[in-house]
């Protein structure tokens, strides 16, 4: 394999590795975000139903 050829192979591999570091680092905040809300939501309800008990929340 002539040194153009391999060049050319290892710039593809460094920009396959840049696209996957992009796409994750793209997935990662909105990921984050979701899990937030849905902690928040489960902590609303698991308190909802604590309340309806007629007990007193402890927080």
């Amino acid at each position: 394999m002539s040194v153009a050829g391999k060049t050319r192979t290892a710039v593809g591999r460094g920009l396959r590795i840049q696209r996957r570091v992009a796409v994750a680092q793209a997935l990662l905040w909105p990921v984050a975000l979701s899990v937030g809300v849905l902690t928040l939501g489960a902590a609303a309800v698991a308190a909802k139903r604590l309340r309806r008990h007629d007990e007193p929340v402890v927080v």
